[in-house]
């Protein structure tokens, strides 16, 4: 409660992660024990998104003309 009252982003999206990750863990266990292989295999196959790295240019951002 301590971060959510200190509106600290960065520490409530630590704490959050944390929370969430032992959420996921107890449904593994106890909500849905006999899907653990393919709930796993679900959450190994979902898509991120990196950006791509910005390409080198030497001379700054193109210019059209």
């Amino acid at each position: 409660m301590r971060v959510a009252k200190a509106r600290d982003f960065d520490g409530l999206f630590k704490v959050g992660d944390q929370v969430d990750k032992a959420c996921e863990a107890c449904h593994l266990e106890y909500w849905y024990p006999g899907d653990r292989d393919a709930v796993l295999k679900d959450q190994n196959s979902k898509v991120t998104y990196d950006p791509p790295p910005p390409s080198p240019s030497s001379d700054g951002p193109s210019k059209k003309k």
